[in-house]
């Protein structure tokens, strides 16, 4: 099969260009995370065709991430571009002893190398001379809210942050907007949409699971810095967080030689450390 290779760009603009490349990316194989772990190890070698494979096999799920941050001034094929970029920093950096599978790694530096590339290079559009300031502030808002807590910003949290009406937010968000969008059908006889020309039946990890994986990955890091061992132990395990499913009171109290009623405290003031942290507090609640 042809290796598809990463550039800066995607060449023409056009909605057709954005659709081959989404069936030229969905016919590149995945690897399972054996071969992850192979292909981690051989780029640190400097194995420059192992680098390329796990990046092609990343490829689809740069454009899940791309498709959310359509609306602040970036065509999709520019926003697809810059978080290629990040996947090739992701692979280069990749730690494979951690645990986790290559892509939930990934997924903060794909997010990160878009935003950083719509704050340098934010286009403006054109919108009335007394709105380019408020244009100027929802962006800088946006931005940061989005890099804090890892989502974005309804247009009412816009607009308590930046103290513009929210109508203005509305209005700024619309004008924006890309009329591109990877859920529009890619013919008029059939339903199938752009996302799902990228789609694989064999891959265990569709998007909405991937950024959960991304998400815990971070939590777990804060609990490491927050919680002493017993706290973080009995989190991780109250809370199933990458378990199947949660661990019985019972359970913990007999692993870790404490009765259920000091689990319950330890448990108690884990949560209250983990409130405490504005960005803890916020990955705990979209986890959980």
């Amino acid at each position: 099969m042809r290796q598809l290779k990463i550039s800066k760009s995607i060449t023409d603009r056009s909605s057709k260009s954005v659709e081959f490349y989404l069936q030229e990316v969905s016919k590149l194989p995945m690897v399972s995370p054996e071969e992850e772990v192979e292909l981690a190890k051989r780029i640190k070698l400097g194995d420059t065709a192992a680098l390329q494979k796990l990046v092609n096999a990343n490829l689809r799920f740069v454009v899940s991430v791309a498709k959310q941050y359509q609306h602040i001034g970036f065509s999709l094929e520019d926003l697809i571009s810059e978080g290629n970029i990040g996947l090739v920093k992701a692979a280069r950096r990749f730690d494979q002893t951690k645990g986790f599978k290559f892509i939930s790694y990934a997924v903060w530096w794909i997010r990160q190398n878009i935003l950083q590339a719509v704050q340098e290079n934010s286009r403006m559009i054109r919108l009335p001379v007394n709105k380019i300031a408020m244009v100027k502030l929802i962006n800088k808002v946006f931005l940061e809210f989005s890099q804090e807590f890892q989502r974005e910003p309804s247009p009412e949290e816009l607009a308590v942050i930046s103290k513009i009406n929210v109508s203005d937010v509305r209005d700024i968000l619309h004008f924006n907007q890309k009329v591109l969008s990877v859920d529009k059908p890619v013919n008029h006889e059939a339903e199938e949409t752009m996302v799902s020309t990228m789609e694989d039946e064999n891959s265990p990890t569709p998007y909405i699971e991937v950024n959960r994986e991304s998400l815990q990955m971070e939590l777990i890091r804060i609990m490491e810095k927050t919680l002493n061992e017993n706290e973080f132990t009995i989190l991780i395990g109250s809370f199933g967080i990458g378990m199947k499913e949660p661990q019985h009171m019972d359970i913990l109290a007999g692993e870790i030689g404490l009765s259920k009623e000091r689990i319950r405290q330890l448990k108690n003031s884990a949560v209250s450390k983990m409130r405490a942290n504005r960005k803890g507090r916020e990955l705990l609640r979209k986890f959980l």
